[in-house]
């Protein structure tokens, strides 16, 4: 359980990035409202880490790369930071 948790979280780190850029094409020309950036980010990185499994199977089930792909979308979108300040 715990080599699967890693791999997830491993997973959405190593991606972020790619999801992060594909969030701010995005952003730039207002194709999303803020509000939604969070939840599209996530969205973006599931659709990526689907493609992803796909491609390469030897990766991991698409189930476990779809969950690093919220991992993904969360550390894009730095979900962490906008709930704390939201309190």
């Amino acid at each position: 359980m715990e080599k699967a948790i890693n791999e997830i979280i491993g997973t959405g780190v190593i991606i972020s990035p790619i999801v992060m850029i594909l969030v701010e094409v995005m952003k730039k020309p207002k194709l999303i409202p803020s509000q939604w950036l969070a939840p599209a980010a996530c969205l973006v990185g599931v659709l990526f880490a689907v493609v992803l499994a796909v491609t390469y199977p030897e990766l991991g089930s698409w189930q476990q790369l779809a969950l690093s792909g919220i991992v993904a979308g969360g550390i894009a979108s730095g979900i962490y930071t906008q709930t704390k300040l939201k309190k």
